[in-house]
């Protein structure tokens, strides 16, 4: 079976934030419809790592490739419109929008298409249809993980990154978003990339792990070829 292309990526990147080194020689592939999972303990630069893939903070080495083209040196609004969407750690959402204003906003992403998008984001979230009148500030946490990730979806994106998608979301919701990451991953052109700390949920969907600490990537393979205590081992103190 000939090895799938890579969707994204990442070359030998450096980030500093004033005089640290954030980031050392981080180099990716990142697997075309595949669900990627980037782990390891607090603060060895995973969250700094998807921001610098989607233009949020400036590299000072090294290059980000997405879909065949250098985009390291482009804006993040404009790396939206090619087709990468992130939702970051505290989901960010809007809380003094409805829910269906909230979806509205992530169609800037979108050159074209409306309500058929969102069909389908209520499809995948059902309660999201249910409350899409509803203020986003007055939903719960795994209501408002949900109302994050689908308001990336309507942007319509190739790679969806998330950073931390189960933290302090109840059990039952994490199953409801596994199966969203399961059934978009099935329709093979759709890359995810997660940041976790949750191991069990990563061991559940991911395909391929990278294991990051001290900001450079330790450990690396094909969910098949790493057992539990090689990804463990770097998500311990």
């Amino acid at each position: 079976m000939p090895p799938v292309e890579a969707i994204l990526t990442i070359d030998d990147l450096d980030v500093h934030y004033g005089g640290s080194r954030i980031l050392r020689d981080v180099s990716m592939d990142i697997p075309n419809g595949s669900i990627v999972a980037v782990m390891g303990r607090n603060g060895v630069g995973k969250t700094t790592l998807l921001k610098a893939i989607m233009g949020l903070v400036e590299p000072s080495k090294g290059s980000v490739c997405f879909d065949g083209d250098d985009i390291t040196t482009i804006s993040s609004d404009r790396r939206a419109r090619r087709g990468l969407a992130y939702v970051p750690q505290g989901r960010e959402i809007f809380p003094r929008l409805t829910v269906k204003e909230n979806l509205v906003i992530g169609l800037e992403a979108r050159e074209q298409g409306g309500s058929e998008v969102f069909a389908e984001v209520f499809e995948l979230f059902p309660v999201l249809a249910q409350m899409q009148d509803r203020m986003g500030g007055n939903l719960s946490g795994g209501q408002q993980q949900q109302l994050a990730i689908g308001r990336a979806l309507v942007g319509g994106p190739k790679v969806l990154m998330l950073d931390e998608p189960t933290e302090g979301i109840q059990p039952s919701i994490i199953i409801e978003i596994e199966k969203v990451l399961l059934s978009l991953k099935e329709r093979g052109e759709f890359t995810i990339v997660l940041v976790e700390q949750y191991f069990d949920f990563a061991r559940q969907i991911a395909d391929y792990f990278f294991l990051m600490d001290r900001g450079s990537v330790l450990l690396q393979g094909a969910a098949d070829e790493l057992s539990d205590e090689s990804i463990k081992t770097h998500l311990t103190f």
